[in-house]
């Protein structure tokens, strides 16, 4: 994690499967950052299957690297002036992350949009907009 690389698929998916099977899930759940790979996302739903669950809805806020770059930067230099630093909020480690989500994750839209789950927000719109934005994917 502090190299900006993922964590190995079985164990990011043993933790969702196990909490998941929670009795507070039971009647929904959110994940939020999983799946990152296809690997999870077939995992996810062999899970989900044998459970008799499936996913509802997937929502992506669509961001410019350049813009996404620029805001997790200046976030970890708040982080850093407040003594909260991460250890991989570093311009090399957010750069390897990137370069991550864009070999392993950006496929995940189109893994979803094949199924007609994806719904995809610009997430450059201002909070208010993209908060109303993901509450009206999430109602529809």
């Amino acid at each position: 994690m502090e190299r900006g690389e993922l964590v190995p698929d079985d164990l990011v998916v043993a933790i969702v499967a196990e909490r998941i099977s929670q009795p507070d899930a039971k009647s929904g759940f959110i994940l939020d950052g999983f799946p990152r790979t296809i690997a999870q996302a077939a995992a996810l739903d062999e899970i989900l299957r044998a459970a008799h669950l499936r996913i509802d809805r997937v929502l992506e806020l669509d961001v410019d690297e350049a813009a996404l770059l620029s805001r997790i930067l200046n976030r970890a230099n708040e982080a850093r002036s407040n003594g909260h630093a991460r250890a991989d909020d570093t311009e090399a480690a957010l750069r390897v992350r990137l370069a991550e989500y864009r070999g392993q994750t950006r496929p995940l839209a189109d893994y979803y949009r094949e199924q007609g789950l994806l719904k995809s927000i610009n997430g450059l719109q201002s909070i208010d907009k993209v908060a109303s934005s993901l509450l009206e994917a999430l109602d529809a």
